[in-house]
Formats: C-alpha cells, sequence, structure tokens
C-alpha cells in the first residue's frame, strides 16, 4: 500500500504520433448504487475492482456510489472522517481507494506514449467547519514519491497542485498555488482535471479547460501549470489513489464526488481533455523555422492573434493582430528550445510546432 511545482519545461525528446491509449478508466454507471464494496483492510476489491482502505474511524459506508455523478449518472462519492486527524497512519482517521494494475498497463503502452494523464470530473461541494482534505495522486511503484496529484480542501473549495519536490524547505511533498491568490472553485460546479507527467523529466502539470486562469501577459487561459522534480526524473507511474484525510482539530466529515476516470499514456501535453480540434488553414507557412529573432506566419485567411506556448503549457508570449495575411512575431527575447504557435484567423485555428535558436 502507501501512503503519503511551473519552473521547468514538458521536454519531449520528439513529438510523435502514437495514439493516445487508454489504461484506465471508469465511469460508475455499470456499479450498484450503494456501498464499493465491502472490505476496508485493503484486501478484497469491491465494484469496479476498487480497494478500500480505513485504519480507524471509518467503514465501507465511506466509499460509495451515488446516483448524483456528472449529467445526473452514476459516480463515487468519498466521505472523510468527523474526527481529528492521528499521529501515526494506524490512528490518522483517513480513506484510501485505488485500482491495481496501472503499472503493468503503463509497462505495456504503444510506444512514444510516454507521458501518463489522469483525468477525472470533481463535483467542488463545499462544506463548513471541516478540516478534511482530499487527494488524488499519482505514485510510483514504492509509493515514495508523488509523481503529481491535486489536494482540494472543502472547507473553502481551494484546489491545489502536489508532487514531491526539493524547494525552500528541503526535499519532500509540497503543494502548489494554481492561481495568484489561491484557486478557489465554484462551489456545486462540476469540473474537468488532469494530472499530467512525464517520466523522463519528471515534469509534472495541472490542467483544466473548465478553469479560466490569467498568463504572464495578463490573457485569460484555460489552466495548465506545473513545475519539473528532479525528485521524480526517472520514476514510472504505478498507482492514482483518492485519500481522505481527517485534518487537524476536526469534527466536521465532508463528501465529495467524483466521476468519469480516465488514465491514459498519450504523446505530447497536447492531447490531454480533448483539446479543442485545430483547422487546417489554406497554404500555411511558419518561416524561418528554427529561427533566431523573428517568426513570420503566412496563410490565406486573416490572422487575429498568434499565441506560444512552450513546453511546460505557459503562454511566453501572446502578438494580436487586426485581420492580416502575414504576420511577423518577434521571439528573439524567448529562451532556446521548442514552442507551440497558436495561430487564430478568421478561418479557424490551428498549431504549429516552433524552435527558437
Amino acid at each position: 500500500m502507501k501512503k503519503q511545482l511551473l519552473a521547468g519545461a514538458f521536454v519531449l525528446a520528439s513529438f510523435l504520433t502514437a495514439q493516445a491509449q487508454v489504461l484506465e478508466s471508469e465511469n460508475f454507471n455499470n456499479l450498484n448504487v450503494g456501498d464499493l464494496g465491502t472490505d476496508t483492510t485493503g484486501q478484497t476489491p469491491g465494484q469496479g475492482n476498487y480497494y478500500t482502505l480505513v485504519l480507524n474511524d471509518g467503514d465501507s459506508s465511506d466509499f460509495q456510489v451515488v446516483a448524483n455523478g456528472k449529467g445526473g449518472t452514476n459516480g463515487l462519492q468519498i466521505t472523510g472522517a468527523s474526527v481529528a486527524q492521528g499521529t501515526t497512519q494506524e490512528t490518522d482517521n483517513a480513506r484510501y481507494l485505488w485500482k491495481n494494475g496501472l503499472a503493468d498497463a503503463w509497462a505495456a503502452r504503444t510506444s512514444g506514449n510516454d507521458i501518463i494523464s489522469a483525468e477525472f470530473d470533481l463535483y467542488a461541494s463545499v462544506t463548513a467547519g471541516t478540516a478534511n482534505v482530499q487527494r488524488i495522486e499519482l505514485y510510483n511503484d514504492t509509493y515514495s514519491n508523488i509523481l503529481g496529484g491535486f489536494v482540494y480542501y472543502p472547507a473553502t473549495g481551494e484546489l491545489r497542485g502536489i508532487a514531491t519536490y526539493t524547494g525552500s524547505q528541503g526535499s519532500g511533498n509540497y503543494t502548489f498555488t494554481l492561481k495568484d491568490g489561491g484557486l478557489i472553485l465554484n462551489a456545486d460546479t462540476w469540473y474537468r482535471l488532469a494530472i499530467v507527467y512525464a517520466p523522463s523529466t519528471g515534469a509534472v502539470a495541472w490542467a483544466s479547460n473548465d478553469i479560466i486562469v490569467q498568463d504572464d501577459q495578463g490573457n485569460d487561459v484555460e489552466l495548465f501549470s506545473g513545475v519539473t522534480s528532479t525528485n521524480n526524473v526517472g520514476l514510472e507511474p504505478a498507482e492514482l489513489d483518492i485519500i481522505a484525510f481527517a485534518g487537524a482539530a476536526n469534527t466536521v466529515a465532508a463528501s465529495v464526488v467524483y466521476d468519469n476516470f480516465s488514465v491514459k499514456a498519450i504523446a505530447t501535453p497536447d492531447e490531454v481533455l480533448g483539446v479543442k480540434e485545430n483547422v487546417s488553414l489554406a497554404n500555411l507557412s511558419v518561416y524561418p523555422n528554427p529561427a533566431n529573432d523573428v517568426v513570420n506566419v503566412s496563410v490565406d485567411a486573416l490572422v487575429s492573434n498568434v499565441a506560444i506556448v512552450d513546453l511546460n503549457g505557459r503562454t511566453v508570449k501572446t502578438v494580436k493582430f487586426d485581420g492580416v495575411s502575414t504576420a511577423t512575431v518577434n521571439v528573439s527575447d524567448l529562451a532556446s528550445g521548442v514552442y507551440m504557435a497558436t495561430i487564430t484567423s478568421d478561418k479557424g485555428t490551428t498549431t504549429k510546432k516552433i524552435v527558437k535558436n
């Protein structure tokens, strides 16, 4: 069992065209409403082959298949403790849920699909007065490191990222704010979230096309933020867990509902969360590429915007145009590396890879 971020880039060896491959998925619609299982010792799986563990102050009713999942379908509800967290794992009053088999599925993935994404829906319910904390975490095979995950605080609706990392306080499990001032989700709202992890670099990102934040230029963009963890370089994903921690001085239990889990092996971060489909713009040319100082975009359309995104998912430059067929973007201030340029025009949007010398 177990238990227990953007500075670097999602550097990939190459942009491969391997098709994303589903390693695990569950929408709970074929499971019976009620207790997920009967064994909370982590030894015998319940419905959907999920294992559950409660070491103290809890039972199987804390893991429920419920009829109020996303869109009125079935979902998974996990309820934390109504008592305070203890000082050891045996007395921490936490609830753990996981499924076996991810390590083998990852090992058998299609060549080139060397990034893992774990996507799911979370219902942002808020419970006043609780100290419960719910975490969704991707582990390596020894459970020594959190490769990436989310932390949700039901008392406030705040969402953070989490990963094993070396920071100002040394090496350990760090949480990361996803927005200046903290990312507070709207109460009683469904959010589609994704954890993205690249073992080759230790890069982890947190993404959501339901959450709009501002980039460094003040533009509204969908959440895609993360860090590179030197602690996690080379560590392969082995298990995805949901954990409900009681919290210190807690007296109120909180329930959180999840739905539509999908764990995939993918080739590029662009495949996360069903990225909006690009269109093929006629006679599109992006040159010079590689570039030193400027990149020109020429196309049979009227260009209104060019956004350049690094492989960590951060928008590093946005240039607006007043409907031009040839747009020039100064890239002299960008660091050498690979970027994705998203070109928006009156005939649609497309994305092209560019290399800055």
